[in-house]
């Protein structure tokens, strides 16, 4: 694999590759594949150089299918020479295709000789051409590559070419019956470290690794397991800046994370990498590689993996129209250019592939507004802040609300920074401003109030009246309630008078009995002339609505069932 050169973001993309507006996502832009085939195995060196190969073992560059390559075993593994000019493509069945003009033909290389049937214990058993599933290839200078395959009959190939790809040689089946490895291992990875003589070895068994630092002439093993998987295909990620990072993968899936693990001290212990949610449930991962600091990952059904700490990972499964997309394949042209591949020959690249999502929420507290009255519009401020690095704080997103104490009242409102808010009345009040940075992530603060009772030149006048008058069954009836508005929590007067009528035959007698109402609720009843009550608008009422009043006045006439008469109004809250 090019594992120099692989890499991923942790990207929401949507139908033309634009990530969705998460902080900080980078920008996909579809590239034109010229197919319509899985591609397995991809090496992008930028948007005029990029190199794959496909599930019926087609091989293409930018787009169009290179010369020579007409189909047959799946191509497994692609990899360009460091400067582009060579390239070496596996597969099933032992398949080995080369370049040597920048990819635009192919060829099958030599037939590797091995020796498939020693026991690793002195006798060789004969020379034969490799025929196993080859699966991975890298390069560790201009003429130097590697090539390891699944294990057959007996030990895996291992092959290694020092004349660019021409030609190669089983460095594990020599012709003395001894092996690098153990007889029982099969290889699915190998990652060479250019500009070193290092090259690391994955197998499939619980991702035991062997590393070479003197380019595969002797190999060391590393202890323990990487994964808890053993039937699986592994991947492994070694960045020749990071040594001392290991990464490895599996393409089974796992409810638990067992799949995806690193480690911080040369591949000797593994942990899980911590996901930066509480899910560790890991689909099945196809790429994984590092870049300097940067590892990535991607897999099945749209997932892309993200770590920069090897402690920690982003993911993201969500990738709009392609959220089912298998990805098999990543690769870079540097630490920010970045390409992907997969399922029905998708494409796609970004020029800010090394950036993180912003997943920190932000913080704030609100000022100290000072004195505070009811009835005042007062100004209120919040101090809000994003983590450094973060996206910054989304001022479309500041809402107030306050209410009081204990007292389960409709809420005061407000948005932005600063913000006013008006009190309809004393008391302690809870204040709350809720906010999210541009990356969706929120967060809020709270401020207990005192709120003091509005001074007499703020208490508006309640003495002034307006009437409600009807005519009816011979008497004329006035209900008198406040023309100024009436603070939540404050009482008022309201009175209902009649008057009889001068006309022949009026039955009318008097009013016996006058209920009050507020809200549709009966609050106070009047046995007694005159009918004048207080009535109270309820603490917490919001400033501004209205309240709905009633009287209903029973009447007493000299015949007949006696009538009853009702009067609708408002009163204002302040």
């Amino acid at each position: 694999m090019p594992r120099t050169k692989i890499v991923l973001a942790l990207i929401t993309l949507t139908a033309a590759f634009v990530a969705a507006a998460s902080a900080q996502a980078a920008t996909w832009t579809a590239l034109s594949s010229g197919t319509t085939e899985t591609i397995n195995a991809l090496d992008y060196r930028g948007a005029g150089a990029y190199f794959y190969g496909t599930s019926t073992g087609k091989l293409f560059k930018n787009g169009a299918q290179a010369t020579g390559t007409t189909g047959g075993q799946p191509i497994n593994d692609l990899a360009m020479s460091p400067d582009g000019t060579k390239g070496i493509a596996v597969g099933s069945g032992g398949k080995i295709m080369h370049t040597t003009d920048g990819g635009a033909t192919w060829a099958a290389a030599a037939p590797a000789l091995s020796y498939p049937n020693t026991n690793c214990s002195g006798t060789s058993g004969g020379t034969a051409p490799v025929t196993e599933d080859l699966t991975a290839v890298s390069w560790g200078d201009a003429t130097t590559a590697y090539i390891v395959g699944r294990q057959g009959p007996k030990p895996s190939p291992l092959l290694k070419s020092t004349d660019g790809g021409q030609n190669w040689t089983d460095v594990n089946r020599s012709s003395s019956g001894n092996c690098l490895m153990p007889s029982g291992t099969d290889l699915t990875d190998v990652v060479a470290l250019q500009g070193t003589t290092t090259v690391w070895f994955l197998t499939q068994s619980f991702g035991a690794r062997y590393v070479s630092f003197d380019a595969a002439g002797t190999l060391t093993s590393k202890p323990g397991s990487a994964i808890n998987h053993f039937a699986g295909q592994p991947r492994i990620g070694v960045s020749p800046e990071q040594p001392d990072w290991v990464y490895v993968a599996d393409r089974e899936d796992d409810n638990g994370g067992l799949n995806f693990y690193s480690s911080t001290d040369s591949g000797n212990t593994f942990e899980r990498i911590r996901p930066t949610t509480s899910d560790f449930n890991t689909p099945a991962i196809y790429g994984i590689a590092t870049a300097g600091q940067t590892m990535v990952a991607a897999g099945s059904a749209g997932s892309i993996y993200l770590s920069v700490d090897a402690v920690n990972r982003y993911t993201i499964s969500d990738t709009g129209a392609f959220k089912n997309t298998n990805w098999k394949a990543v690769s870079l042209a540097s630490p920010t250019s970045a390409a992907v591949a997969g399922q029905g020959g998708v494409i796609a690249t970004t020029t800010d592939a090394n950036t993180t999502p912003d997943l920190v929420a932000p913080s704030g507290a609100i000022n100290d507004p000072g004195t505070v009255k009811a009835l005042e519009a007062k100004a209120f401020t919040a101090t809000l802040t994003d983590n450094a690095g973060g996206s910054g704080i989304d001022p479309a997103s500041i809402r107030w609300s306050a209410v009081p104490v204990g007292l389960g009242a409709s809420p005061v409102t407000g948005t932005g920074n600063p913000a006013t808010l008006t009190f309809p009345s004393a008391g302690l009040w809870t204040v709350t401003v809720a906010f999210k940075d541009l990356a969706g992530n929120g967060a809020s603060a709270t401020l207990g109030v005192t709120v003091d009772k509005a001074t007499p030149a703020d208490t508006p006048r309640t003495d002034a009246t307006r009437t409600t008058t009807t005519t009816t069954n011979g008497a004329k009836v006035t209900f008198s309630t406040p023309k100024a508005c009436v603070a939540a929590g404050k009482s008022f007067k309201v009175t209902l008078s009649w008057k009889k009528l001068k006309k022949k035959g009026n039955g009318f007698i008097k009013i016996t009995r006058v209920d009050f109402y507020i809200a549709g609720k009966v609050v106070k009843k009047d046995l007694k002339a005159p009918f004048a009550q207080r009535l109270t608008v309820k603490a917490g009422t919001v400033s501004g609505s209205t309240v709905k009043l009633r009287a209903r006045a029973f009447m007493k006439v000299r015949s007949g069932k006696r009538p009853t008469k009702s009067l609708n109004t408002t009163v204002k809250t302040c």
